[in-house]
């Protein structure tokens, strides 16, 4: 009779903690829920931040755009994905820019190149002076990364 007391004592024990281990986990869950819920706002206007996937092309567009209406020459010479860390959702979109004009052409450009709406980070950046005939013109190479969402 003794053994079998121990027994259901012991199966009553295991039952107990996993009874504590399961509410713990549900606990967590719950947690886990609410901060998404909490935090919906605050990631949707974190996300204005990021280029979407189908926003490539656009962008690209614009960047072009840029260099016309300053009356700059530019090009994008080289497009290329580039991990963004560790991440599985982000990679960074890194954009081989150049443009020639006047100072202020090219300065400008580069300024609206890195004043995108979306996180961005130089990678690198050149400004030449080059003087041909008299005529002073300014060109600029610059490697400009976009986070985008995978």
């Amino acid at each position: 009779m003794f053994l079998n007391i121990k027994s259901r004592n012991e199966k009553a024990s295991l039952l107990l903690a996993e009874i504590q281990t399961e509410s713990i986990r549900e606990a967590k869950l719950k947690s886990l829920k609410n901060t998404v819920f909490d935090t919906e706002g605050l990631r949707q206007e974190l996300d204005k931040y990021v280029l979407g996937s189908d926003d490539v092309v656009l962008l690209i567009e614009q960047i072009e755009g840029f260099g016309s209406e300053l009356g700059a020459i530019s090009s994008i010479r080289r497009v290329e994905l580039k991990p963004f860390g560790e991440s599985e959702s982000f990679e960074w979109l890194s954009l081989a820019l150049s443009t020639d004009g006047s100072w202020s052409q090219v300065v400008n450009f580069v300024s609206i190149a890195e004043l995108l709406p979306y996180r961005t980070a130089t990678e690198s950046l050149t400004i030449n002076k080059e003087t041909t005939d008299g005529v002073v013109s300014w060109q600029s190479n610059m490697v400009l990364n976009v986070l985008k969402k995978k």
